[in-house]
């Protein structure tokens, strides 16, 4: 490419990238509230152009015909559900899911509480490891909180939206997990390499 040409371009391209910088530029006036637990009210335009916002839900929680609970990890299904844990509450073996209306919209969804993990497994975690795998099941592994007691635990469940139910997962060897990838993988479980518990205070 010629000198002239090559100055040319770059200049173009720096003009091109300097408007967009000038779109994107963030607004002061934002808006979040939180009312009771659970419920929250947000109104947030990101960009100038895009008119992006947060919309609260129609069905709120802790409101009339709605489940009552602090809302923690959320998930989307590959069903196109959202899967949610309650969390901090003594409550960490429950979840619950937000199932969009029949023209695919979130914002007027309803609630429904799903089977929690059984009592047999001993397992109701808090800042643990999540996947949603190819199959569609969720995968939950290890945590730092097991029934509110700080163990670090190895333990592991994975739940079949289709069944309703929860099955044990034996731990990876070695080390105590709690992070996996973030999106979906073959259907066959695998588990990274865990993150072993922290030493002296640290991780």
């Amino acid at each position: 490419m010629k000198p002239l040409v090559r100055f040319v371009t770059v200049i173009a391209l720096l003009a091109a990238l300097a408007g967009m910088a000038t779109a994107q530029t963030i607004l002061p006036k934002h808006r979040f509230g939180v009312t009771t637990p659970g419920q929250i009210s947000a109104h947030h335009p990101i960009t100038r152009n895009s008119g992006s916002q947060w919309t609260p839900l129609t069905n709120q929680l802790c409101t009339t015909g709605n489940p009552c609970f602090p809302a923690g990890v959320t998930m989307l299904l590959t069903d196109g559900t959202v899967i949610v844990h309650e969390e901090q509450d003594g409550g960490e073996q429950n979840w619950y899911k937000l199932t969009p209306d029949i023209f695919g919209s979130y914002v007027n969804g309803t609630w429904s509480q799903l089977s929690s993990i059984p009592a047999a497994l001993n397992y109701a975690p808090l800042y643990f490891g999540s996947q949603v795998i190819a199959d569609g099941r969720l995968t939950v592994i290890g945590g730092e909180y097991n029934f509110d007691n700080p163990v670090w635990t190895n333990q592991g469940a994975i739940y079949d939206p289709v069944a309703d139910t929860w099955t044990n997962v034996a731990p990876p060897a070695g080390g105590r997990p709690l992070a996996m990838l973030s999106q979906p993988i073959s259907p066959t479980v695998r588990i990274c390499r865990p993150i072993a518990a922290p030493r002296n205070g640290r991780t």
